[in-house]
Parts: C-alpha cells; sequence; structure tokens
C-alpha cells in the first residue's frame, strides 16, 4: 500500500501528520489496483470475473439510521472463509439510495469490480484506510457523484458499511 501515498520529510524525522496522500483521479486508482491484483489485460480480467462472479447479499437499513442489517438471499450464507472480500455501495435512488453488497472469493474478484466501476466514475475521492472493526486490515473506498463503495476483507465488511453513511 505504500506505493498509493507519498512522504514529506521535514527535516529527517517523520510523524504521522508528514504523511499525504497523493492526489490521483480515481482511473488512476482502478489502475493500481488492477495492477496489485495481477490483471493486466482484458483476458485476464474476464478469466477473474468468471472464476469469482461474486454474489449478492440482501442488506438493508435498520430502522431509525442505526447502521444497516444483511440477510441470506439465495441460499447464499454470509458466513464465508477466510480470504473473502466484501464490496458494499450505496446509490442514489428515487426519493431514497439503494443499497448493494457483494461477496467475493478472493481479493482478485473484488479488485476486479471495483477497479472496473471506478473507471465508470471520472470524478471523486478514493481513500485508504484502516478499519475500525479490524485494526491492521484496509480498507478501499470511493465516493463521488452520489455513489459511495467500500472494499474491504470480509471481516472487516460490516464496519466498512456501516462507516459510509
Amino acid at each position: 500500500m505504500s506505493s498509493l501515498f507519498s512522504t514529506l520529510a521535514k527535516g529527517g524525522s517523520r510523524s504521522s501528520d508528514d504523511l499525504v496522500f497523493s492526489h490521483r483521479s480515481p482511473k488512476e486508482y482502478a489502475m493500481m489496483l488492477l495492477e496489485q491484483a495481477g490483471i493486466t489485460n482484458l483476458e485476464s480480467l474476464n478469466t477473474v470475473f468468471i472464476g469469482d462472479p461474486g454474489f449478492d447479499v440482501g442488506v438493508r437499513e435498520r430502522s431509525f439510521g442505526r447502521g444497516i442489517e444483511f440477510e441470506e438471499k439465495g441460499g447464499q450464507s454470509t458466513s464465508r472463509p477466510s480470504g473473502s472480500w466484501f464490496l458494499f455501495e450505496r446509490l442514489p435512488g428515487d426519493g431514497s439510495d439503494y443499497l448493494r453488497a457483494r461477496v467475493f472469493n478472493s481479493f482478485e474478484g473484488a479488485a476486479a469490480e471495483f477497479a472496473v466501476k471506478l473507471r465508470l466514475h471520472p470524478e471523486g475521492d478514493v481513500k485508504i484506510t484502516e478499519s475500525l472493526s479490524t485494526p491492521g486490515a484496509w480498507q478501499l473506498s470511493f465516493s463521488g457523484g452520489g455513489r459511495q463503495m467500500v472494499m474491504a476483507p470480509f471481516e472487516a465488511g460490516l464496519a466498512a458499511a456501516t462507516a459510509t453513511r
């Protein structure tokens, strides 16, 4: 992840105030994400989509705006093995937001879908942050054009999704 930000040195010592994220477009982040996932061309992107298409997980807002909750959908359980990845989206809709959650078996599957969606939205902010619920786990988020997306390890997915509100 160090390639995604740059540091500004002040007299040889560095504090947390010295870390500054490089300004990059969503398209640039998408290209870096695909590269990190080992996806180098359309053929490898297609192979990843076929091998790990992910599956939808039902999601709805709790009453009184107290976060979100997940439900089984189509016989798929939300309990997943280690190494699974979560992608949560909040999309603008008529009168209320539309929520969508998907679970992928691999980083590559989630990265492919997240990167393609980033390429479709040239304006917005991309952030890399440490998960609040799982210290040491990182999540990638996008916000722009009324859309919000979060990609995180499955174990940190619920906290990542609820933090997008």
